[in-house]
């Protein structure tokens, strides 16, 4: 799965730089094995991810997926907010990026009991963030 979206983002990269659709298989040498490796390896890329899924419905592996963190969140009271308090002090130990995240999306963790402002700004944000580049790249 991780060399078929290595080798997509790379033959992405190469058509996005020099392939141009009213010259298709002239504009580039060997741009017709680029566009053919980019095109088929979608549909395998897809494919992958589809038995990766499958895979995981088969073992069950959904039932303990984020149980870690979330099964303390979840729970109104001192381990909930003591587990966010552990999480979000552990984003903000990343070099740069963790105060800014934390600060932009995170607010304050000592309100978060009162009013979970802590779940919700990062769940809004990435939805804005999104929407907003899907409008910058459409």
């Amino acid at each position: 799965l991780g060399i078929m979206l290595i080798s997509q983002i790379i033959t992405g990269f190469f058509l996005t730089f020099y392939y141009t659709a009213g010259d298709a298989f002239s504009s580039v040498n060997l741009g017709w094995l680029i566009r053919i490796m980019h095109s088929n390896g979608a549909s395998i890329f897809f494919l992958f991810i589809y038995l990766h899924i499958f895979k995981g419905l088969i073992n069950s592996s959904y039932r303990l997926s984020s149980i870690a963190f979330t099964g303390y969140v979840l729970i109104w009271g001192q381990i909930r907010y003591w587990a966010a308090v552990v999480i979000t002090s552990l984003i903000t130990s990343v070099p740069y990026l963790g105060n800014l995240y934390f600060s932009f999306n995170l607010s304050d963790p000592m309100i978060f009991v009162e009013s979970d402002s802590i779940a919700r700004p990062a769940h809004v944000m990435m939805d804005n963030i999104l929407i907003f580049l899907s409008i910058c790249f459409v």
